[in-house]
């Protein structure tokens, strides 16, 4: 299920416990863990933020530039359109590489929560949730979806500017 190495997972446990009394480190155990699904959570939603922010910024660009294609009686240099095409295409990039990186460090929070689950009394979160979701496919349209679109909207700006080529020409 993991692609990372579960030895790294286990550096999550510190050598010397001797020091605490059964309760205090179960009471110790559970703070960690709220703290850290509360960590994965925002890192989760960060995720979605940025997402929707890249989505809703890549929709005004393409309206506005449909505006403006459909408003336009001049005609415009396409030697000088070619750098807003790159700066599009390089947002897009971003987004993906963003989007990338927050994948990874949730599935990577994921994993510590699993870990912490291990020695509590239930594994609501990581066994019967995620796996769960995971059996029933809940998760791969979005991960389908944040994957490949920062590509369908270089693959519009690329198709907006060969239409301008070919129209203008």
């Amino acid at each position: 299920m993991s692609r990372y190495n579960d030895a790294n997972i286990d550096k999550l446990w510190n050598e010397e416990q001797d020091n605490f009394s059964n309760e205090q480190y179960y009471s110790l155990l559970i703070e960690q863990y709220k703290i850290y699904v509360e960590m994965a959570d925002r890192a989760s939603f960060r995720r979605v933020s940025i997402n929707l922010f890249f989505l809703i910024v890549n929709i005004l660009v393409v309206g506005i530039m449909a505006l403006g294609i459909s408003r336009s009686s001049t005609e415009l240099s396409l030697g000088l359109l070619v750098l807003p095409l790159l700066g599009l295409l390089a947002i897009c990039y971003c987004w993906w590489r963003v989007v990338r990186f927050y994948r990874h460090t949730v599935n990577i929070k994921e994993q510590v929560i699993g870990a912490l689950e291990k020695r509590l009394p239930s594994s609501p979160i990581f066994s019967a949730e995620r796996v769960t979701a995971e059996q029933k496919g809940s998760f791969a349209p979005l991960k389908r979806l944040e994957t490949y679109m920062p590509f369908i909207f270089m693959l519009l700006y690329v198709g907006i500017y060969i239409y301008l080529l070919v129209s203008w020409s």
